[in-house]
């Protein structure tokens, strides 16, 4: 797909603040993508319950049938300008740009170990570029206009979070999950000093 021919809508789910650091870098990644040609907008959903607000994301992309892709932005995330249409441009269906999850040990990309029934975070993925994954964290995710119209729903399953469940819902569908380990995001972490 020519540059000129998408268009992103990037949402950001939040229960109600967004990191300054996380809008710095979505205006820098902005100007990067509409100097490509690119044409954006940014939609911001709120409430308590993440897979219920990703949801919420979910249904605007639908409903606004021009957008080629959604780019679900998570709210302390910080990553480079030229992130969203590095993922963009590998033209898969479902990709995203991991990060450590909050215990700084493993990354948010996931292999299903058959034989315990669980998934394992990866501890290495630098320098691996895009690799096929059994599911992912979803701080930066970007999905094309195929997925949003048959996934209409993102729910936690009772052993699962949003972005498993999600990604063991579009694999289901016979999508495939991709992460590009070059693009490695920043994940904030915001403590209370008393």
């Amino acid at each position: 797909m020519e540059d000129k021919d998408i268009k992103v809508l990037i949402g950001i789910p939040t229960k109600e603040n967004i990191m300054a650091k996380t809008i710095a870098c979505f205006y820098q990644a902005e100007r990067y993508l509409n100097k490509k040609g690119i044409q954006t907008e940014l939609i911001i959903a709120t409430g308590t319950i993440v897979g219920h607000v990703r949801t919420k994301l979910l249904e605007q992309f639908h409903n606004m049938a021009n957008f080629t892709h959604l780019v679900m932005l998570d709210s302390d995330q910080t990553f480079g300008s030229d992130f969203i249409y590095r993922l963009i441009k590998h033209d898969k269906d479902i990709i995203v740009a991991p990060s450590k999850i909050r215990s700084n040990l493993v990354y948010n990309v996931y292999t299903f170990e058959q034989s315990r029934g669980k998934y394992r975070g990866e501890g290495s993925i630098k320098g691996k570029g895009l690799i096929k994954v059994d599911a992912a964290g979803m701080g930066m995710i970007a999905i094309t206009r195929k997925v949003g119209d048959c996934i209409k729903e993102i729910s936690r399953q009772k052993d699962r979070g949003e972005d498993i469940a999600f990604c063991e819902q579009a694999r289901k569908l016979n999508f495939e999950i991709w992460a590009d380990c070059d693009l490695l995001l920043g994940h904030l972490v915001m403590q209370e000093l008393r």
